[in-house]
């Protein structure tokens, strides 16, 4: 008969199966392994998680469905076996980044009952060869060292293989010949390792298969709304549509009664053969569940015995004993079942012993109980034996590094001392921030409505665990930390309180649980257990973060009673690993007990509940009473959560939640904060970091500026900079939670830097200024700035990301000469680092440069001494100081004036180590008819950039002139804008008695562009010119023609002479109007049936100029062609593009109409007669003249016609 078929979870699964069971032996991290009651525990309900409220904000959110309450299990009071020691370990690597099921992974079917289930879609699957072996979170158990653990053996006993062959013969009688023919033992293992997750409103079908001699009662399903009834299709197949929550599945069977055989040969009245009966009323099938004096128990005994004591009573049998074996495997209350040669401890079996040896009436569970009977007792006695057998000693405490059970050790748990260094992957941690949300503080959300009660010293905004059964209670605590840059909210939510103690009544202390509200953090009061779950939010809203962090709980204390207060922490619940302080200290009180061990110890064990493997941190048992308090600051009750994202741990009190009223030193209540961020170990401080830049950006927009290399990026090579001029550094450090003795940042600058006043401030990464948080000094006389905080604690709570700021002023250029930053190069370079102390350790920045080049543009303005008029034909020379020669030396030959200005540039001068910054400007050519000889010598660091300097002329004795002329339009009178005309100026000569052409380009005359004329050369009076000269227009702006040529004479004098002339050009193309000619008839007079009427015009005459144009046009009236002018029909007709010019307007004869009368339109319009004379000017380029007609003939003749004809014309 099959002892265990109702699991629903892999490893649960496996062991059903297998000869050792483990479901519930605690794993350490020395190899050693923790035997620790499951029944002393209420059920787990980590899987599936109670649905949880999503934090609305800032309404409300709504309320999630109640989960009806079940009662709790009466729990007897137990003693727990004392913690082993863990081993002295680095930090163990995280586990891989694994959260609860969201609720969009659908929902999980738990089984419960004596029964094997198959559900279809898994039967389905096996018909297509596409069932494997699923990966449970329970998996990373198999991942033990080689040398520092023993995997369980899965191999299974003929027995036991025989139970499992037989409940395929079972199967194969319900299910279909299709499923059942595909069963056999290795298909009914992994049909049994399957976990079933299900979607809301999914069809789950299922064949139910009871064990040997029984039958199915009933199949009950339970949800969050209730129970509810599967459906029976009969032949043990059933279904029921997926909740909207987990389910659990249990099938609850009885067994079959059966009419007894009778032979039909038999003699009716023979009395049947006496069988043995139940001595103990127990009523289970399974005959080594009864009590051990039970006669049904002690002939199943005789009959499995192997060591040949037959039916004598169990502890008189070989440990070797298979009965024994079956015995205890039966009983077994503590995970470690049939396993043989370990010693089972906090179990039924001891229990059972005590009864057997003693006569015990308690309940005696555990081994060190035995003590108490005395070393010459039988079950002392006993033990002895045992632990012979077993080569174990007999008790834990005496030896706490070799404890019972298979070795495997926690995944997660690791000891870790003062000098461990912190992974800082995880240095997130979260705060307390006072105020309101969402800039602080925090809101409560209850949408279950659990009750709330007054506990005296709580206050009355606590919870009632009872009430909280099967709902989740929530506090949302803001802006607590700094994630990537953002402010987060971190809620936590509340729910599953276990082994609540409603009995005690002493000091009005009764159960609950409540929120800190001046710390995140829960306090909890004669309540053992309670799930509490972190979730990340991004400030104010509701989306998720994930962030890696930790946490560290501090004043975790030992029990005088059993296992102190502490937390547990299941697998892929977001704790990638846990650490505790590795200091070893004396427990215990005579000198059998005296043992050197950490204060803390974690076990690892699985929950026969949910199947799940969890690591149980707790303190340990102090046989002597109070000495197991510790301190908050004490390391030795310190246990750092290490998280990744969204995470759960399960809070315990101390066993002395349980403790009786006598015992007035008991911790029935107690807070955890969540919020603390110290750590057992120490970080290696980082080096800060330093930027600069302009003063009007902060930290992030800043270069770094940290190579004199001038071709990288520009935010790598130095900052340009100029002397005189104010910069900003921004230096970045980041502290993080340990202890610190000192801290501080100091920046020593150069001597050719100064710190401007006022001008320092610190941000935090959140971007708030927390200026007022330090004390900022500057030593002038040193050059140096220093921050330190006011108190050490802002840079030891949690991890902080600070920002320096401050401006400095550079030197000018002389000073930054005297200092020697050039270094034979035309820069200079500037370089500064900072240093941050802590904890006695100087940490430098990266340098940063300043780069810049002490240089300068410099002008020339050339004017007339007397009347300031600017001189642009001057020639200057530039030279600079040659160091190695001693000399000055040419840099530049010519330096004319800029046509813009009129000054004269010298562009940028730089200065270098060899010209040490010294130049100078010589007057090269004077202007034309002025004395020169002008020069300056100067300096960089002297004159400022952009200087003008003056350089005044005078007049030389000889005169001489100049001309200038403005080109009109004749007939405009208007300065013709085409400036492409040219004139040469020709000057007399005495001797040869007339002009000549021989100035070249001195004579010819061209327009210029900022005078707006033409303008010709110095024209220099000669003895041979007599000043006479003679100006000719050589070629005419484009679009016009003429001639103009003109004599003049400059007198000699003292001031310069300049004649500006006037030269009046003709167009080629006069300017060009248009004639509009109108044509009215009254409409009654037109007759369609006589065709359109259609009347010509002439235009005729002289432009301008003189020559003569004539044009010719008509209109003609069609249907809806003209306008009305009253009873008039108008059309108009106009001539463009006519030079202006005088000309007469015609119209010819035509049929039908005669000329009734001519009128002009516009005022340059005479009337002669029957024409109009119309005179087109530059002022009036537009003329109008209408004719009006009158009908005189309506003979049969048509209107007169007209036809154009268009003629192509090839140049």
């Amino acid at each position: 008969m099959m002892k265990k078929k109702m699991v629903s979870f892999i490893l649960a699964a496996v062991l059903a199966t297998a000869p050792v069971s483990s479901a519930s032996a605690a794993q350490f991290c020395d190899g050693t392994a923790l035997d620790m009651n499951e029944q002393t525990m209420e059920p787990e309900t980590e899987n599936p998680e109670i649905p949880q409220p999503e934090t609305p904000q800032p309404e409300t959110p709504e309320p999630e469905p109640e989960i009806p309450e079940t009662p709790e299990p009466e729990i007897p009071e137990t003693p727990q076996t004392e913690l082993p020691e863990l081993p002295q370990t680095d930090p163990v690597p995280g586990l891989p980044d694994t959260q609860e099921p969201e609720a969009d992974a659908g929902y999980e079917i738990r089984l419960s009952g004596n029964a094997d289930v198959y559900f279809l879609s898994d039967l389905e699957k096996l018909r297509n060869e596409s069932l494997s072996i699923p990966v449970f979170e329970a998996d990373s158990l198999e991942t033990v060292p080689a040398d520092n653990s023993e995997i369980l053996e899965t191999g299974n006993t003929p027995a036991e293989d025989q139970e499992i062959q037989d409940a395929i013969e079972a199967a194969k009688e319900v299910l279909p010949e299709e499923d059942a023919i595909l069963l056999n033992k290795d298909t009914y293992e992994l049909l049994k390792m399957q976990n079933h997750i299900y979607h809301e409103q999914e069809n789950v079908g299922f064949y139910v298969v009871p064990q040997d001699g029984m039958e199915v009662d009933k199949v009950i399903a339970y949800s969050s709304i209730g129970e509810f009834a599967a459906t029976d299709y009969g032949n043990g197949r059933y279904d029921f549509l997926m909740p909207a929550s987990d389910v659990s599945l249990d099938i609850q069977v009885k067994t079959v009664l059966e009419e007894p055989e009778t032979d039909p040969g038999a003699d009716l009245g023979t009395e049947p053969e006496p069988t043995t009966e139940c001595t103990c009323l127990c009523e289970n099938n399974d005959v080594y569940i009864h009590d051990w004096d039970c006669d049904l128990f002690l002939e199943i005994v005789a009959k499995d015995c192997t060591c040949g004591s037959g039916n004598a009573h169990i502890t008189e049998h070989d440990f070797s004993c298979d009965a024994v074996k079956k015995a205890f495997a039966a009983v077994c209350t503590c995970g470690i079942g049939g396993m043989d040669g370990v010693m089972h401890d906090d179990c039924e079996i001891l229990s059972r012993l005590h009864k057997e040896l003693c006569g015990c009436t308690e309940e005696c569970r555990t081994i060190e109980s035995a003590q108490a009977h005395g070393e010459d007792s039988a079950i002392y006695q006993y033990l002895i034996k045992w632990s012979e057998y077993c080569n174990q000693p007999v008790l834990a405490y005496d030896n706490p590094d070799a404890m019972q059970g298979d070795k495997k050790t926690s995944p997660i748990a690791s000891l870790v001392g003062d000098t461990v260094v912190e992974d800082k992957n995880y240095v997130f941690s979260f705060g307390f921030h006072s105020g309101s949300a969402p800039n602080g503080g925090y809101k409560d959300f209850n949408p279950s409505g659990v009750k709330k009660i007054t506990v005296p010293g709580q206050g009355s905004d606590c919870y009632d665990p009872v009430s909280l059964k099967g709902k989740t209670v929530s506090r949302r605590y803001y802006n607590v930390g700094v994630y990537n840059g953002k402010k987060v909210d971190v809620e936590l939510f509340l729910s599953d309180p276990l082994r609540i103690n409603t009995d005690y009544k002493g000091n009005d202390l009764k159960p609950f649980v409540r929120f800190y509200n001046s710390r995140i953090g829960i306090g909890q009061g004669l309540v053992h257990d309670i799930r509490v779950q972190f979730k990340f939010y991004l400030n104010n809203t509701n989306t998720e973060v994930k962030p890696k962090g930790h946490i560290t709980i501090k004043d975790l204390d030992g029990s005088s009673r059993s296992l102190g207060s502490g937390f547990r922490v299941f697998e892929n619940n977001g704790v990638d690993r846990l650490s505790i302080y590795n200091k070893k200290y004396t427990i215990g009180t005579s000198a059998d007990k005296k043992k050197q061990l950490t204060h803390l110890a974690a076990g690892y064990r699985i929950s026969n509940s949910s199947g799940k493997a969890y690591t149980l941190v707790k303190g340990r048992r102090y046989y002597n009473g109070s000495d197991g308090r510790v301190e908050i600051a004490d390391k030795k009750g310190w246990a750092s959560i290490y998280f990744n994202g969204s995470f759960i741990v399960r809070v315990q009190l101390g066993d002395d939640v349980d403790a009786p009223l006598s015992e007035t030193g008991a911790n029935r209540h107690a807070g955890v904060f969540f919020d603390t961020a110290t750590t057992i170990g120490t970080y290696t401080p980082d080096a800060p970091a330093k930027r600069c830049g302009p003063t009007g950006v902060e930290y992030d927009s800043m270069g770094w500026h940290n190579t004199t290399d001038g071709n990288v990026a520009s935010s790598l090579r130095p900052l340009e900079t100029v002397p005189g001029g104010t910069y900003k550094y921004g230096i970045r450090h980041t502290t993080y939670p340990m202890a610190y003795s000192s801290y501080s940042m100091t920046d020593k600058l150069d001597t050719c830097l100064t710190y401007a006043d006022n001008t320092a401030y610190v941000m935090n990464e959140a971007g708030e200024d927390i200026t007022s948080s330090f004390h900022i000094a500057y030593n002038a006389s040193s050059h140096t700035i220093t921050f330190t905080p006011k108190s050490l604690d802002l840079v030891s709570d949690h991890k902080q990301v600070f920002s320096y700021y401050f401006n400095v002023k550079l030197a000018n250029a002389q000073t930054i000469i005297n200092h020697k930053h050039h270094e034979n190069t035309s820069y200079y370079y500037i370089p500064n680092t900072a240093t941050v102390n802590v904890n006695g350790q100087n940490l430098n920045t990266n340098i940063t440069y300043f780069r810049g080049q002490i240089k300068g543009s410099y002008h020339i303005k050339k004017f007339d001494k007397k009347d300031n008029k600017i001189l642009t034909d001057a020639v200057f020379e530039l030279y600079q100081w040659d160091k190695n020669q001693n000399k000055y030396v040419i840099l530049k030959k010519e330096i004319r004036a800029t046509p813009e200005t009129g000054l004269y540039d010298t562009n940028v001068l730089i200065y270098t180590s060899n010209n040490q910054g010294k130049f100078r400007l010589v007057e090269k050519t004077p202007p034309q008819g002025y004395d020169g000889g002008w020069s300056k010598d100067f300096t960089l660091f002297d004159t400022p950039s952009e200087t003008t300097f003056d350089a005044p002329n005078e007049r030389k004795p000889l005169e001489y002139g100049m001309v200038s002329i403005i080109k009109k339009d004749k007939y405009t009178n208007e300065v013709i804008t085409p400036t492409d005309g040219e004139f040469q100026v020709c000057q007399w000569s005495k001797a040869q008695n007339k002009y000549l052409d021989n100035l070249g380009a001195k004579g010819r005359v061209k327009y210029q562009v900022i005078e707006q004329k033409y303008k010709s050369d110095y024209l220099l009076i000669t003895e041979d010119n007599l000043g006479k000269f003679k100006v000719v227009e050589t070629k005419n702006p484009t679009g016009y023609e003429g001639e103009f040529e003109k004599e003049i004479t400059f007198t000699p004098g003292e001031e310069l002479i300049e004649l500006e002339l006037e030269a009046v050009n003709d167009p080629i193309i006069p300017p060009i109007g248009e004639i509009t000619v109108t044509k009215k008839i009254k409409e009654s007079d037109i007759i369609w049936a006589h065709g359109n009427p259609v009347f010509r015009f002439k235009v005729e005459g002289t432009d301008v100029k003189g020559k003569e144009h004539t044009y010719e046009d008509y209109v003609e009236f069609t249907k809806g062609s003209y306008a009305m002018d009253g009873e008039y029909a108008v059309l108009q007709l106009t001539f463009s593009n006519i030079p202006i010019g005088t000309y007469t307007v015609s119209e010819h004869e035509t049929v039908r109409y005669k000329l009734e009368y001519v009128s002009a339109d516009t005022p340059n319009v005479n009337i002669s007669g029957t024409n109009g004379i119309a005179t087109l000017s530059v002022k009036m380029k537009n003329a109008g003249v209408t004719f009006q007609n009158k009908k005189t003939n309506y003979d049969g003749y048509s209107h007169s016609d007209v036809i154009k004809n268009q003629i192509p014309i090839q140049w």
